[in-house]
Order: C-alpha cells, then sequence, then structure tokens
C-alpha cells in the first residue's frame, strides 16, 4: 500500500460515523492561535496529500462549532487514542523499545488498534468503537489507554488535544510520522473495551499512569521512592467541597478551567495549602497526592520535575503567612475573585487579611505588553501585580499563553533574532479600555463566599434599619403607609430606571425571559458600581435613585461611600433585549419606563457577575445575537439563573439601541459620586428599598 493510499485510509477510519468540524494547524500557527476549519474528514485527507507536511496537527473528534475545546466538541464520538509518549531520558533506540513493548502489551491486553501512527518519536493509536458515546465515556476510554499502557505523557486524555498528523516532521527527533498499519474493520465494543481496561487497571484511580522509576530533572532527585509513597500511613483529612470534587474527578486542563475557573496547578495548590495548614510533613503531602493520583502531580512527576517541592515550600511560606496575618480568622483559599487591592496595615482592629488574587490579572498582563521581549513583559506585570497571589513566571507565562491562544497577542521573532511580544488589533482595543473587558474575568464564588455575600446583605439591612431609626422625628418620610399601587411603582422604578434608562430587569413574577444579548462579549464590562444610591424623593413622593462607579475602580485609594458603610457591588454590564415568543417566533417586546412611557425593550443588562455572567459563558459561549431563555431561581437575595440557547434572534432597530460607553462616561466621575453624597443628609442610609 503506498504512503498516500494509507494516509487516505487512516483519515476514512478516523472519520467514519463522525460529523461535524475537523480541526487542523500547522506547528507555526499553535501560538497565533491560528485553526484550520474543515468540513469533513475527506477534505483533510485531501489537504495533507495535496500539502505533506503543511499540518503538523490535528483533533481526531469532530467538532459542533468553530472553537477548538472541550464544551465545543460534538456530543458523541467513535473514537478513543492513545498518545503513547517514552520517558525523555531513555536513547533513541531505547525509546523505541519502549513505545514496541508497551503497544504489544496493551494490544495483547485490550485487543489491536484500527489504525496505528508513527509519531516520530512515539507511537499514536486509534480505537475504532462499534458505535458513538458520549464525549466524556469516550475521554475516560482515552484515560484509561493512557493509564494501562504506561505512556510518560500523563495529561493527553482529552479529546479535544491535538494529535500527530501523518506526513508531519517531529521537531524533537527529526523524523517524519507516517502510518504503520490501518484495519478498518477492527472494531471495539465500547463495553467491552473499558472493562478490558479496568481490569487491567484495578483500584488506581490515577488519570494517567506515572513511571514506576524517579528520573531526576537536572541537579534534582526525588526525594522518596515508591515503598516509602505507598506505606506511609496518613491521617484522616475532610477536604472543603470543591478540593473534594477536584480529587474525584481528576480533571483534564480544560474541564479544569471550565467546572471550577481555575489551573490544575492553582488547584493543587490549594490542596496543598489545606494539607499544610493541618501540619502534614512532605511525605504525607506527597503520599497524599501519589495515592490520589491528583493530575498535575502526575504529570510533573512524570517529568521529572521539582514542582511538587515548590509548590510544597509555597503552601508552608503561605500559611505561614495567612497564621501571622489572620490573627484567628478562619482560613479560606476559595475565592478567586477579590474586589479590592489589599491591604497592607490593620488599623484599629489589628492584622487584616491581605486578598489574595487580583481580580483580573490578564488584563494587567496584556496591559504590559508592548513589543519588548517576554522576560521584561513578565518582570513589569510581576511589579504591576506587587502584593497578590500568582505572579510567579510560570502564572505570567500562563497568562500570555492564554493571551496569544485568544489573539490578543502575538510573539515575533525581532530583527535581532530574538521573540518579542506584539499586541494585535484586539488586544489593542481591549488594553486602552477604561474599564476591564468581562471576558478577562476569572470568577468562581465558593460555599463559603455565598454564605459571605448573604451575611453582608443582612448586615447591610441591619445597618439602614439602625440608620432609619435614628433619623429625626421632625423629618417627614414618605415610608409611612404606602398604598399597594405606590409600592409596585417604587419596585418598578428601583428595578428598571438606570438614570433615566432602561434596565432589563429579570425580577418579579415571571420566573423566564428571552433575552438578546446585542453587546458582543469583548464589549462587555465589570465595574464596581455604587448601585442605585438613594438621593432623596420626587415630586410625586417616589424615590429616586443615582448611580455611579467606585472610585476604587478608577485608582482612587478610598471610596467615600465605603466610609459610610455600603461596599460597591462588582457587577458586569451590557446592551441587550427582550423578546416576546409567539408561535415559537420571537419579536421585540415593549417596556414602560419609570416615566409611563411605553418604549422598546432595549437596554442595559447589570447583573452580577458569577450569579449570572459567569454562568452565561459556560452555557453558551458566543452568545451575541442569540436568543436566551433565561430562568431566574431562588429569592431575591440570593438568586440564580440558568440559561438555554434557543438560536439566532430577530433584527433588532440600531435606534433603540444606547451607548453603553456614554452611560459609562457619565457615571465614572469621582465628582458625580461626591455630589450624590453632597445631596444625602449623613444621617439618612443610602440604600432605600420600598418593598
Amino acid at each position: 500500500m503506498t504512503e498516500a493510499a494509507a494516509v487516505s485510509r487512516f483519515f476514512a477510519v478516523i472519520a467514519e460515523g463522525q460529523e461535524g468540524l475537523w480541526a487542523a494547524c500547522a506547528r507555526p500557527d499553535l501560538a497565533k492561535g491560528r485553526v484550520r476549519w474543515l468540513a469533513s474528514g475527506d477534505e483533510l485527507a485531501a489537504l495533507v496529500l495535496e500539502r505533506p507536511g503543511r499540518l503538523d496537527y490535528f483533533v481526531p473528534a469532530p467538532f459542533a462549532s468553530r472553537r477548538r475545546n472541550y464544551a465545543s466538541l460534538a456530543a458523541a464520538t467513535n473514537v478513543a487514542r492513545l498518545d503513547l509518549d517514552p520517558p525523555d531520558d531513555l536513547t533513541p533506540e531505547q525509546q523505541a523499545a519502549f513505545v514496541d513493548e508497551r503497544l504489544a502489551s496493551l494490544e495483547a491486553k485490550v485487543g489491536e488498534a484500527a489504525a496505528v501512527l508513527d509519531s516520530g518519536r512515539g507511537a499514536w493509536a486509534y480505537y475504532k468503537l462499534a458505535r458513538a458515546v458520549p464525549r466524556d465515556e469516550a475521554r475516560e476510554l482515552n484515560r484509561l489507554l493512557q493509564r494501562v499502557s504506561g505512556s510518560s505523557d500523563a495529561g493527553s486524555y482529552n479529546p479535544a488535544q491535538w494529535a500527530r498528523c501523518p506526513g508531519s516532521t517531529n521537531v524533537k527527533t527529526g523524523r517524519t510520522a507516517a502510518v504503520l498499519r490501518v484495519d478498518p474493520g477492527r472494531l471495539h465494543d465500547p463495553d467491552a473495551l473499558r472493562a478490558a481496561l479496568e481490569s487491567e487497571a484495578p483500584g488506581r484511580k490515577r488519570s494517567a499512569s506515572a513511571p514506576r522509576t524517579r528520573r531526576a530533572a537536572g541537579d534534582y532527585a526525588f526525594p522518596y521512592t515508591d515503598e516509602e509513597l505507598e506505606g506511609c500511613e496518613l491521617p484522616g483529612v475532610e477536604l472543603r467541597e470543591v478540593l473534594r470534587r477536584y480529587a474525584e474527578l481528576l480533571p483534564s486542563t480544560d474541564e479544569c478551567k471550565r467546572e471550577f475557573g481555575k489551573s490544575r496547578s492553582e488547584m493543587e495548590q490549594s490542596v496543598f495549602n489545606e494539607l499544610c495548614r493541618r501540619d502534614w510533613s512532605d511525605l504525607q503531602v506527597h503520599a497524599f497526592a501519589h495515592k490520589s493520583g491528583l493530575p498535575k502531580y502526575a504529570r510533573e512527576f512524570g517529568r521529572g520535575s521539582d514542582w511538587a517541592e515548590i509548590t510544597i515550600a509555597s503552601a508552608r511560606e503561605f500559611v505561614e503567612q495567612e497564621r501571622v496575618a489572620l490573627a484567628g480568622d478562619p482560613p479560606n483559599d476559595e475565592l478567586v475573585r477579590e474586589t479590592s487591592p489589599p491591604l497592607a496595615g490593620g488599623g484599629e482592629e489589628g492584622p487584616r487579611r491581605p486578598h489574595r488574587r487580583h481580580p483580573h490579572p490578564r488584563w494587567v498582563v496584556l496591559k504590559e505588553v508592548d513589543g519588548s521581549r517576554p522576560g521584561e513583559v513578565y518582570s513589569r506585570a510581576a511589579r504591576a501585580l506587587a502584593g497578590y497571589q500568582g505572579t510567579t513566571k510560570r502564572s505570567l507565562q500562563a497568562h500570555v499563553a492564554r493571551l496569544i491562544e485568544d489573539g490578543d497577542v502575538v510573539r515575533v521573532q525581532g530583527d535581532d533574532g530574538v521573540d518579542r511580544l506584539v499586541r494585535t488589533a484586539t488586544g489593542d482595543e481591549a488594553a486602552v479600555g477604561r474599564f476591564v473587558p468581562f471576558r478577562f474575568v476569572s470568577y468562581l464564588l465558593s460555599e463559603e463566599g455565598r454564605a459571605k455575600r448573604l451575611l453582608g446583605i443582612e448586615r447591610q439591612r441591619e445597618d439602614s434599619a439602625l440608620a432609619r431609626a435614628a433619623r429625626p422625628r421632625g423629618e417627614p418620610s414618605p415610608e409611612v403607609s404606602y398604598s399597594a399601587a405606590v409600592r409596585r411603582r417604587a419596585r418598578h422604578i428601583y428595578r428598571t430606571d438606570l438614570d433615566g434608562r432602561l434596565r432589563i430587569d429579570f425580577s418579579g413574577r415571571p420566573q423566564i425571559t428571552y433575552l438578546q444579548l446585542l453587546s458582543p462579549v469583548e464589549e462587555i464590562v465589570t465595574v464596581l458600581l455604587h448601585h442605585q444610591l438613594h438621593v432623596g424623593w420626587d415630586e410625586q413622593g417616589y424615590p429616586r435613585y443615582a448611580n455611579a462607579i467606585s472610585p476604587l475602580e478608577l485608582g482612587s485609594p478610598t471610596d467615600p461611600v465605603v466610609e459610610r458603610g455600603v461596599r460597591p457591588w462588582e457587577c458586569t454590564i451590557g446592551v441587550g433585549a427582550r423578546l416576546r415568543e409567539e408561535g415559537g417566533l420571537f419579536s421585540l417586546d415593549e417596556a414602560v419606563s419609570a416615566h409611563g412611557e411605553i418604549r422598546h425593550a432595549v437596554g442595559f443588562v447589570l447583573e452580577d457577575t458569577g450569579r449570572f455572567w459567569y454562568q452565561l459563558v459556560k452555557v453558551v459561549t458566543e452568545p451575541t445575537g442569540r436568543v436566551l431563555r433565561v430562568r431566574r431561581h431562588g429569592p431575591w437575595n440570593n438568586r440564580s439563573f440558568s440559561f438555554e440557547d434557543l438560536g439566532p434572534g430577530p433584527v433588532i432597530p440600531a435606534s433603540s439601541v444606547p451607548s453603553l460607553d456614554a452611560y459609562l462616561e457619565e457615571i465614572a466621575s469621582v465628582a458625580r459620586l461626591h455630589d450624590i453624597l453632597g445631596s444625602i443628609p449623613e444621617h439618612r442610609p443610602l440604600k432605600h428599598h420600598i418593598r
């Protein structure tokens, strides 16, 4: 069989029975985030044969949309694959023998693969399934194949990851990838394949098997033997819910970001922090990670890296600083999102716990990119993020990699032959903005964080009640004897009026709202907002409100509203339209303004960053222009939302769409905030809501 025929049959086997978009790219395009999308496996094979060596990677599973991540994969696939890599410290002859031995051993245990590719260093084996399985099940099969085969690549089981393309050159060895064999008739029942794989790895819970011999990386030698790790007695430990779920799920890199909003390194740092708080020894921490099969630990273990030693040392330093700073305050490192700058001093109440992470470090890193060398960018970014966690070089490199993947930054080679980081037009637009774009916000609120938020709400209500009780008796109060009609209109004003503009509201009796988001995701911004400050009453006796962005957002070290006991709301704002549904068709709805006027229901979508926006983009990655079914859950003070994408929305008249930039410019003024405060007597509460 000729090489061209082998390549054609190779792609035919993989693509048979699978529908969707196929992703491929050349090695130079990886750093630029460029992906070539093809409509079928036949197009992919034709492109490889037409230009041999031009494509280096492809994904052996189709996608439902043009976005290469796990969430965008097609719902089902009929291919399980193995990336069999040898250890780095073996000679080429030993590596070849390792691959041949492990592949032969695997096929003797679970059956022969339908296609095998020599990657130029290791091998790729593809198992064709007799029926399609959900992508979660395919990922588990990939994980088991990695585990049973003993591949040194402990993390390559995500179906959305790149695979070596036939005819490409492996830059590590200079060898060309070639198809070794193809058998289209070799099909495996997925249930039988999984049972066979699980029987070969009884009781093991790892994401991939780690090499059984410890290897040194440079001058580093692993300090413990397998016998010491396996024989180490561990005290009982009850991890917090989020860490326990992580240890049970053992997610891939993409899945960890999607489920937890953090990288695997950050999650395992939190695990190590928790163990160090219990005064575990280094051996016990290593043994826990080893026996649990934590994926980041297993991956670095296989590489012979000293990552675990560095992470444990960081955990001990963090715990020591925490014990000094907390002064008895219970620890919590689950809040990824903090809105205030770190506090250097303690004040009268003693030491205050420092905020742990910057709200949007990737945006800060982007602003430091100016065509300099990567090392210079990292140094400036580290200084800009001083006082926060997550400023190691590895963390900054991860931020830059994400910026490159998103198309905000490109790595180019200068005339002097040195790589430099340069912002793209998209990156320039995001970096020069006055407020952080929502897509740069990494937000995850823990159960403890939600409990703290509810406690804050209750305290704010108590403070307001005390302030009302302290008001002089001689001042007339419109609160007395409100009728039901007055209360309804007052609530309507509070919920839907933003300084004379319409706000799309999700409160009230209807639990389901049809929303069409009009702002592109890159134009949606997150701000610290003093929302609906009560400035007085109008001539009809209804409350009047004003909104202002916190001076903390504008670079000021203080906020006079905070000094009066009211903290700003971290919220995200975009432009949207409320729709009505009639017979399965959607059209623009109408709304009643605060002044009783009928107008198009087009206005600002102002909601909580974590409870609304973060959940939205998890479900609908590109929501602009789509009809979104929004369902509200829970009471007013503990709301949550669920979303469903119903397809493209109707055309909205441009004349009805308000300018978000103009509104933000209007409320982003310290002088405006002082004018608002000047109109509110000291004894009157800043927040007043008629319910």
